[in-house]
């Protein structure tokens, strides 16, 4: 009896547990496992807008104008005035060379013009005390001739000295030593103390003229045809860093203007140097840095426009997917056009009504119901 009380007690409990699993799932709402089928998407719909191509390269940043400053006299450094990054102007005083030796050599040729000008005048003297006895034949004609060329060298002499004068005054102007043009100062390699040469090849420093800044790159004989001198502007992006390549776009972006085409191609590279003139009045570009330059080539006018995103491969070629009235996924297969940054040109296969699919592309099928997200 006993067996039979627990074997009724199991089945009991088994009853119960179907019941309880039932209950469940007739509670389940009929319209969750269609939702569960619906794939997320974002949509985005093609723009139609007037649009530019372009030529791309890489270049690199050059100071419009560079100063190189050095000494044009010898001695040690006194004082320095600026400091390494300063902005200075033409004229601004950035060193000072000991200026005693040079003080002294000024003292000694105004002494020597002094003496000069005594000579002159003692020599002119004499030639008009000897003048009336000259013209009487009272005095040898020797005498006579003697006396008029010392003075004439007398005044000769003043003349000389006072170019040395000068000379020796220029070189004790020249300890101080002046910015040449505007711009910001570089590294600074010398300090109070240390001896420098006049026309020493080493400069004392180096100013950059940072605005405007020129950009220098080439375009190959193949790429050449495509430029168009009615295009002169040039689009100039930063790079966005280490390991960074063509198609980085998100650093800092500005124009040139070209103004200078090479007359040759260069032989081994087949290049031809272009260089353009860079604004830069924030300070955002330095020179030497690395940048991405795209020439215009043509302008199109509304063209249908799609995130390159949207846009898939398959054996047949570029496709996208596209979503329908009754919020289903459709193939549809496209021509491209040309790519503009981000975006791409669409020849033809789409039409400007129709919502294309940019994110969750994995999960479509032909015919698949999405749920579209914001």
């Amino acid at each position: 009896m006993k067996g039979i009380d627990m074997k009724t007690k199991w089945i009991s409990l088994l009853l119960i547990s179907i019941t309880f699993i039932g209950c469940q799932q007739a509670s389940s709402p009929k319209g969750d496992a269609k939702a569960d089928t619906s794939v997320p998407v974002i949509t985005t719909q093609p723009v139609v807008r007037d649009v530019t191509t372009y030529m791309e390269t890489i270049g690199t940043l050059e100071a419009a104008q560079l100063y190189e400053v050095r000494p044009q006299v010898h001695g040690t450094i006194d004082s320095i005035h600026t400091y390494e990054g300063a902005w200075v102007k033409k004229g601004d005083p950035l060193f000072t060379i000991d200026t005693r030796p040079y003080s002294i050599v000024v003292k000694q040729a105004e002494a020597q013009i002094a003496i000069d000008r005594a000579n002159a005048i003692a020599a002119k003297q004499k030639v008009e005390r000897l003048r009336p006895l000259a013209e009487k034949d009272l005095i040898p004609q020797l005498e006579w001739e003697s006396a008029e060329a010392s003075a004439t060298a007398s005044e000769a002499m003043i003349a000389l000295d006072s170019a040395r004068l000068d000379a020796a005054e220029l070189d004790f102007e020249n300890c101080t030593v002046f910015a040449i043009g505007d711009g910001r100062i570089g590294k600074i390699s010398i300090y109070p103390g240390a001896m420098v040469l006049k026309g020493q090849p080493e400069p004392l420093v180096v100013i950059s003229q940072m605005d405007p800044l020129v950009a220098e790159f080439s375009i190959s004989e193949k790429e050449f045809p495509a430029y168009s001198a009615d295009f002169s502007t040039i689009v100039i992006q930063t790079l966005c860093g280490k390991g960074s390549s063509l198609n980085c776009s998100s650093g800092f972006e500005t124009t040139g203007e070209i103004f200078f085409l090479d007359n040759a191609f260069e032989a081994t590279s087949g290049k031809l140097l272009v260089r353009a003139a860079v604004s830069n009045p924030e300070i955002a570009l330095r020179p030497g840095q690395t940048i991405r330059v795209k020439i215009a080539k043509e302008s199109l006018v509304k063209q249908l426009v799609v995130p390159q995103r949207a846009i898939k491969y398959d054996a047949s070629g570029a496709y996208a997917w596209v979503i329908d009235s009754d919020n289903k996924a459709q193939q549809k297969h496209v021509n491209l056009g040309p790519e503009i940054d981000d975006d791409v040109v669409i020849a033809s296969g789409l039409e400007p009504h129709e919502s294309v699919v940019t994110v969750g592309h994995s999960r479509l099928s032909p015919g698949a119901e999405v749920e579209v997200k914001q």
